[in-house]
């Protein structure tokens, strides 16, 4: 049993104000720690999508409690599901996996054990790899009455910038709409002040924390949306639950333990590696135009030369699609980067290094002469490392 922390967070039931064509969703909450107010904002057409219970912001702010050091009050209705999961689930493994401690769940209120079940079924969507792979899977390759994705949700919860950053934001959300009209299915845009409640802690951030703070979305729809699909970050073989950099290491493991009953949360992807979805993809005009995986937050689209752009043109370029990407992507500019990023991931042993490697060893692209002398030297002078590492430790031992 969690120790009861002497300071709660106290989370009432939601509230929803129309204030114009938008719906404001506001959680009062009582802290020490933490602003006042939790609040989402949608489109009113989306409304009747929300739930009222305290599911969302259960599982928004269950990380930063334990950051805190709070105990957990629920001052109003909650799934025993994920009432229940949280309390004997959730919480050992964010404990294992973050290295936090553990905190008491309080719940003085409805317990719901019945949930509205709409049928629909959506998945958040970026514009990225991960979100087109979904959609590959239950939407662009079956017919209409099989199609497993029925709305788009864009999610402004940490990844877009801080709060005051609404630029950036405005300009991804538009992007995200162009490309929801593309595809062919409408698109519901969150914003949300979630961000401060996790930025309190620098060692909060987006990366570390992104499948909680999207989950919560889905529970504030789940009045409307039955079943949310969500990428998973790494392939099977890599989940463990130890310590690592992100929760969503384990997003196949935890995500179904935030389900409740009228909302199935579902890990999609992790039976591929990177480069697996994205051939599967390649051919897709769809993809190909309005593919979007930049991290730099002063470039509108691609800029094409950050960590995450050149890791994605690498993987199309070493399968010889790299001219069917060049209205998404300044080729241009990933030339000038290219061999610094391919030599780190021929030199490196991560999941994506590997991948790429792998990749390159059977790919018929040509790699610089200058490039393959670097890594040459490389490996002989890593390699001689190891070898010194290996005689001293023998040493050492025969000295002792």
């Amino acid at each position: 049993m969690p120790k009861l922390s002497q300071k709660n967070l106290t989370i009432h039931t939601p509230v929803i104000e129309i204030e114009g064509r938008e719906a404001l969703v506001k959680f009062k909450i009582e802290s020490d720690c933490f602003s006042d107010t939790l609040y989402f904002r949608l489109d009113r057409a989306f409304a009747s999508y929300v739930d009222m219970s305290l599911n969302c912001a259960l599982v928004a702010l269950l990380i930063p409690a334990m950051r805190g050091g709070l105990s957990i009050k629920l001052s109003g209705p909650v799934s025993y599901n994920l009432l229940t999961s949280c309390t004997l689930r959730v919480i050992p493994i964010i404990v294992e996996i973050l290295g936090l401690e553990p905190v008491a769940i309080i719940h003085d209120g409805q317990v719901l054990k019945e949930g509205s079940v709409s049928g629909l079924s959506a998945t958040g969507f970026s514009g990225g790899v991960d979100s087109y792979s979904i959609l590959d899977d239950y939407y662009f390759n079956e017919s209409q009455d099989r199609r497993g994705i029925d709305l788009l949700i864009f999610n402004n919860v940490g990844a877009n910038g801080t709060i005051e950053e609404k630029e950036l934001f405005h300009s991804r959300k538009n992007q995200a709409l162009d490309s929801a009209s593309v595809i062919g299915l409408p698109l519901i845009v969150v914003d949300s002040n979630l961000d401060e409640f996790y930025s309190r802690f620098e060692d909060l951030n987006f990366f570390k924390t992104h499948s909680f703070r999207n989950a919560a979305v889905a529970h504030l729809l789940s009045k409307g949306v039955s079943t949310y699909r969500y990428a998973a970050a790494r392939s099977y073989k890599d989940v463990k639950v130890e310590p690592f950099s992100t929760i969503g290491g384990v997003d196949p493991i935890t995500l179904p333990l935030l389900n409740s009953e009228g909302l199935d949360i579902q890990s999609e992807g992790a039976q591929y590696t990177r480069s697996q979805k994205i051939r599967r993809l390649i051919e897709n005009p769809v993809f190909q135009e309005n593919l979007y995986v930049c991290v730099d937050h002063n470039t509108k689209g691609n800029c094409s030369k950050c960590q995450k752009c050149v890791r994605t043109l690498l993987v199309i370029d070493l399968m010889g699609h790299l001219s069917k990407f060049n209205r998404s992507f300044s080729i241009v500019e990933y030339k000038k980067v290219k061999d610094k990023y391919l030599f780190k991931y021929l030199t490196s042993n991560d999941s994506f290094s590997t991948d790429i490697a792998s990749l390159a060893k059977a790919s018929d692209v040509q790699i610089s002469k200058s490039l393959r002398v670097k890594i040459a030297i490389f490996k002989v002078v890593n390699g001689l490392k190891q070898q010194a590492k290996i005689l001293l430790g023998r040493g050492g031992r025969r000295h002792l």
